[in-house]
């Protein structure tokens, strides 16, 4: 709701892999073009500092809090949640609702909810996860509870909606209690839940407006919506909303708006590719006489029988929220370090550095198009 006018969805551009695979094998300036692209991608993955990670060991016994420390429970999720953000979390399980019920009794009504990976399902269970994945992002959002609503029963048990307002954010310093990620019931779910010694963060959002950086990012930003515009992908939606947002938003909400764009992006561009193979195997098939010569507008790919790796290519980026899609980099690895980063001048260089990857990534792609001769739309519709 809070990007109602932003994003600008069109309709998937399927770009044929052969095509560019040709292209590229010309050589000369193009081939200049795509490694270019490559470097560009290697030197921005560089550009902020590593990510750094709490590991979650299942054999390491409790421990107390050091004197006077905040410690605070521990709710991981794979997604980053904003400072200044509203949250609703529903809550099932038994811990969960423990959980909650000890912040409403000891008055603090504050939790910690760090990134981590989890299980395609969406669901964090560590003893169901590789074990590369037991870990959790060292800086988490602190989240305030403002309503915790009962919503009736379900298979499952009692539903309850937690209503939070992200407050701020903290570094966690120690996992007390590490083995409670691991420890579960006959159901496999979590019979505790974690806590966490923490030390709050100072979330100041004051940044200078007119600086090189920031002049910079409200150029880059709109050179990518021009470009964008070619390539008839996912884009801020006007100038003018970039000008606003750039004058008026927290570093926090940019990076929140840059995420939800690159989110739609990379579920387009995955869409457009897997519609170009599915394609490119329908006319294979129809080579052979196994499809008829002309196809329906409207084709149910489950009624194809497509060789079971295209079909699976097709189901998830289908049900893809667009952050599991880009094989080469983890997609949260820059909006981890934004929120890890106290410095609001820094957070600005680090979304300067992504849009200007992304800038290089899309003229390319707009390079292929144009060659190919596509043209950009201005068709879609507002989210």
């Amino acid at each position: 709701g809070q990007l109602a006018g932003f994003l600008l969805l069109v309709p998937s551009f399927g770009l044929c892999m052969g095509c560019a695979g040709w292209l590229q094998s010309k050589g000369g300036w193009l081939d200049t073009e795509f490694m270019a692209l490559r470097r560009l991608d290697s030197r921005i993955g560089r550009r902020f500092a590593p990510i750094e990670w709490i590991d979650l060991n299942k054999q390491l016994p409790a421990k107390n809090a050091t004197a006077g420390s905040t410690v605070l429970p521990v709710f991981p999720l794979s997604i980053v949640n904003w400072p200044g953000a509203n949250v609703v979390l529903k809550t099932i399980h038994p811990f969960q609702q423990r959980m909650y019920n000890d912040i409403l009794e000891s008055g603090s009504r504050r939790i910690v909810v760090p990134y981590t990976k989890s299980l395609p399902n969406g669901k964090v269970r560590y003893n169901e996860m590789d074990a590369r994945d037991h870990r959790v992002h060292s800086v988490g959002s602190v989240l305030y509870l403002e309503e915790l609503k009962d919503v009736g029963s379900t298979g499952e048990g009692t539903q309850y909606l937690a209503r939070h307002k992200v407050e701020g954010r903290c570094r966690i310093r120690q996992i007390l209690n590490p083995s409670a990620a691991f420890d579960v019931g006959s159901d496999g779910v979590q019979t505790d839940y974690m806590r966490a010694e923490v030390e709050l963060l100072d979330n100041l959002q004051e940044f200078n407006r007119a600086d090189q950086d920031t002049v910079l990012l409200r150029q880059t930003w709109e050179s990518l919506r021009k470009l964008s515009e070619r390539t008839a992908e996912p884009r801020l939606s006007s100038y003018e909303l970039i000008e606003k947002q750039l004058s008026n938003s927290s570093t926090w909400h940019l990076a929140y708006l840059w995420q939800q764009l690159q989110q739609q992006v990379q579920k387009h561009r995955e869409k457009a590719r897997v519609a170009s193979a599915i394609g490119d195997w329908i006319m294979d098939q129809q080579k052979v006489g196994r499809l008829p010569s002309v196809m329906p507008e409207q084709i149910d790919y489950s009624q194809l029988d497509l060789p079971p790796l295209l079909l699976d290519s097709a189901m998830k980026v289908h049900k893809s929220d667009g952050t599991d899609l880009d094989g080469e980099r983890d997609f949260w690895d820059p909006f981890l370090a934004i929120l890890a980063t106290d410095a609001s001048e820094k957070r600005v260089k680090i979304l300067l550095d992504e849009a200007l990857r992304e800038v290089e990534m899309t003229r390319t792609r707009a390079l292929l198009r144009d060659m190919l001769g596509g043209g950009g739309s201005d068709e879609g519709c507002y989210v």
